[in-house]
């Protein structure tokens, strides 16, 4: 595991880019008990304009189950 970050990376508004894709619907589905939490989302996601880079999904400790969307097949 890397050594944590001591000093904050500024970030400029000059630096800024609107996002390649937008989230237009969200569902969250949450299944509780004492031992553990599951959470299910389910996203709408439409690109911005096509000459956007890949649609990057990031996470941490997460198990990812499965995509389902025309985007993924294509």
């Amino acid at each position: 595991m890397p050594p944590e970050k001591t000093t904050l990376d500024r970030i400029y508004l000059s630096d800024y880019q609107p996002p390649g894709f937008l989230i237009t619907t969200t569902a969250l589905h949450f299944e509780l008990s004492a031992n553990n939490t599951r959470v299910r989302s389910q996203l709408s996601i439409r690109r911005r304009s096509s000459d956007q880079g890949s649609l990057r999904l990031d996470g941490e400790a997460l198990k990812f189950g499965k995509i389902s969307d025309s985007m993924a097949k294509s």
